[in-house]
C-alpha cells in the first residue's frame, strides 16, 4: 500500500437530458484541474447494472476526480457552482474531501466502480475506519475481477466545507471505495468467493440501505 494521498472527489447528479453537453463541460473540468493535480473525470456506463443492487439510492452521471494538497484543491473549485449549475442538480450532488489509501494502482483507462458508503449505527467513524482499511481491504484484494484498489477515508469537516464553497449540498459519506474493472460483466461474473465474502462483511459494518454504487468509463 503506497502512502495516503489527499483527494477530492465530486460525484454530479446531471440534469435531465445534460449528458451529451455535460461531457464538454467534465473535459473542460478535467482540463482546469489539471492544472492543480492529478485530474480525472467519468461518465456513468449505459444501464449501469449496479443501479439494481440499491434501487432506493440514485446514482451519479458524471464523477471529478483530483488527487492535490488543501490550497489546490480548493482552488480547483473556485467558480464551480457557476460552472455546474445550468448542467446538474447541485442540491443532489455529492463532494468529499479525505486520504486515499492506495492497495493496488489500476489501469486509468479502466472502467471505474465508486461505492459511496455510509456506517452502521453501531460504528462510530473510528472503529469502521479501522475494520474497512485492514479487515476489508484485504478480502477487496483477493477478489477476481479487479485490476486496482483504493479507499478514500473521507474527513467530514474539509468536506463539508468544500461542498458549501463549491454549492454541492451532500457530502456526509463515511468512505468511498473504488475499484479498476476490465468490465462490469467480468467482474460481476469473476469476482468469485471473495466477492461473495466482501459482501457478507460489508453487512457488519456498512449501512448499505442508504449506500449507493455506480460503475462509469474515462472521458476520452
Amino acid at each position: 500500500m503506497t502512502e495516503p494521498q489527499e483527494s477530492l472527489l465530486v460525484f454530479l447528479a446531471l440534469r435531465e437530458g445534460c449528458v451529451e453537453r455535460a461531457a464538454d463541460v467534465l473535459r473542460a473540468e478535467r482540463t482546469r484541474w489539471s492544472t492543480h493535480g492529478e485530474a480525472s473525470a467519468f461518465l456513468r456506463i449505459p444501464d449501469d447494472p449496479f443501479a439494481a443492487f440499491n434501487p432506493q439510492m440514485r446514482g451519479f452521471e458524471a464523477t471529478l476526480e483530483l488527487r492535490a494538497g488543501d490550497h489546490a484543491a480548493s482552488e480547483a473549485l473556485g467558480g464551480f457552482e457557476e460552472r455546474w449549475a445550468p448542467h446538474a442538480h447541485l442540491d443532489l450532488s455529492v463532494l468529499v474531501r479525505g486520504a486515499e489509501h492506495t492497495f493496488a494502482a489500476g489501469d486509468t483507462g479502466a472502467v471505474r466502480y465508486h461505492y459511496l458508503m455510509r456506517r452502521r449505527h453501531d460504528f462510530d467513524a473510528a472503529r469502521y475506519l479501522a475494520h474497512y482499511r485492514t479487515n476489508h481491504s484485504a478480502i477487496g484484494m483477493r477478489t477476481s475481477g479487479q485490476q486496482g484498489y483504493s479507499q478514500v477515508h473521507v474527513d467530514a469537516e474539509t468536506s463539508a466545507a468544500s461542498a458549501v464553497a463549491a454549492g454541492v449540498g451532500g457530502w456526509r459519506v463515511d468512505s468511498v471505495s473504488r475499484l479498476w474493472i476490465r468490465s462490469v460483466e467480468d467482474f460481476l461474473t469473476n469476482a468469485g468467493p471473495a466477492g461473495a465474502e466482501a459482501i457478507e462483511d460489508e453487512k457488519g459494518f456498512v449501512d448499505g440501505a442508504n449506500s449507493v454504487m455506480f460503475a462509469s468509463a474515462p472521458l476520452a
